[in-house]
């Protein structure tokens, strides 16, 4: 074997070197033949594109113009992981207000599966007047062996960001680690965010900056206890904000550690149609009222499986039923209880049933009560009807338990409605009416 020269040193630098350029090109090759982003409908055009692989999948950079309207699908044919997806969204008309219409998916007839996307956005790096982004469709799958499936980064620690003007339909088969940010169209309220699911966690924060919320949905709950168990409202995170302007239509969760607040305070919307809570609600509520946002949309109403551990506040009234199973740990403030709704309307489902109100804890409604009020526990905490002399119970109240704190009605008990108390006697309770009894306190003998 003779000696190795110089040159063939050389050569077989060279020879690695050229092995490395390809290996590189190779990689490109494989994540552009993974990825593919089409036009599928509309007007306008894919001004620039790149795909880059990197170590927790690829970043997707467009600049599309549109000429009134454009569908851009990002299609992949194997198990992928998209990192990034930025989009410059241009008028392709200065005049002509333009949307771009935004679909990630797998290619039709492949194998392709989206394990994981961690964010959407918009950018403006360029002197054109800015396109409207619409998220239509992204939904993730889980790998093979059934992990996977974020929108965000993976894990239940919350990062990424899915930020677009509005927000169709957005579906993890994980959790949605991802803050969803929906910026809203210039000078309208309109249905900004339709659809959220997260089949495992809701981690992330979602903002409906201009208009309405329709649907959230979170199989294993929205946020998370520090603790890891139902924990209370001192050391539960509140790391999960909802937030929707003008008001949300329906949100269903196992349970909830976080802030949902609908509107803003002295607006005359904000309203929440229905609250859908199997388990703990822990953490706070804020909305204008507890009302339909959508009379076409049947469901309506407060329901809570299990405890409330903290604060719901409802600036102007609650006008649909809520039920809260377990007990009410913190406070419940209502402007009123469907005071001005007729007895007899036909739709009337306005009854409050709470579990228990322990010590330490509050319902208040700030005016007259026009739903009866059912605590199927013990009432050792405060319960007030009214702030003022001209709010009366016209409704009836019944304490299932005994009256060991406080009762109180500012106005007066009207006639023909009762204040039942049916369990057992204790001199501890205080019952107090401001004006008149008019109608009957019956308590056990």
């Amino acid at each position: 074997m003779r000696p190795q020269t110089r040159s063939d040193r050389t050569n077989g630098r060279l020879f690695c070197a050229a092995m490395g350029v390809l290996g590189a090109l190779a990689l490109a090759s494989s994540a552009s033949a993974a990825i593919r982003v089409i036009t599928s409908g509309g007007s306008g055009s894919i001004a620039a594109q790149t795909i880059t692989p990197g170590p927790n999948g690829a970043a997707v950079r467009l600049t599309v113009n549109s000429n009134g309207a454009i569908n851009i699908a990002v299609e992949v044919d194997s198990p992928t992981e998209i990192d990034l997806i930025e989009i410059e969204s241009n008028r392709a008309n200065a005049n002509q207000p333009s949307l771009v219409y935004l679909t990630v998916r797998a290619q039709p007839g492949t194998a392709g599966r989206l394990t994981r996307l961690g964010s959407v956005n918009m950018v403006s790096l360029d002197t054109m007047i800015d396109a409207e982004l619409i998220v239509e469709s992204i939904e993730t799958s889980k790998t093979v062996s059934g992990s996977g499936g974020n929108i965000g980064i993976a894990g239940q620690a919350r990062g990424g960001l899915i930020r677009a003007h509005r927000i169709t339909n957005l579906v993890a088969a994980g959790n949605l680690t991802a803050d969803v940010q929906a910026v809203g169209r210039e000078g309208a309220a309109s249905l900004d965010v339709s659809r959220l699911e997260a089949r495992g966690r809701l981690i992330g924060q979602v903002w409906c900056l201009k208009g309405y919320l329709g649907l959230i949905v979170a199989d294993l709950g929205i946020g998370a206890p520090v603790d890891g168990g139902a924990g209370d409202a001192g050391n539960s995170s509140l790391q999960t904000v909802i937030f929707a302007r003008e008001g949300i239509r329906e949100v269903r969760a196992a349970s909830v550690h976080g802030a949902i607040t609908s509107g803003y305070s002295g607006t005359t919307r904000g309203n929440i149609q229905r609250l859908d809570v199997s388990g703990d609600y822990v953490g706070t509520l804020w909305c204008g009222a507890l009302a339909p946002t959508d009379e076409a949309f049947p469901a309506r109403g407060l329901s809570i499986g299990g405890d409330v551990r903290g604060s719901m506040f409802f600036e102007r009234a609650t006008i649909t039923q809520v039920q809260i199973g377990g007990s009410l740990i913190g406070s419940f403030d209502t402007g009123s209880v469907a005071s001005h709704l007729p007895v007899t309307d036909p739709n009337r489902r306005t009854d409050i049933t709470l579990g228990g109100l322990p010590a330490g804890s509050l319902f208040l409604c700030r005016s007259t009560i026009g739903g009866p009020v059912t605590l199927s526990g013990e009432l050792d905490g405060d319960m007030h009807i009214g702030i003022d002399a001209a709010a009366n119970a016209a409704a009836d109240l019944t304490i299932n338990g005994g009256i060991n704190g406080t009762l109180s009605i500012t106005g007066s008990l009207n006639v023909g409605r009762r204040l039942l108390a049916a369990g057992a006697d204790s001199t501890s309770g205080r019952v107090l009416i401001g004006r008149s009894l008019l109608g009957s306190i019956e308590l056990p003998e």
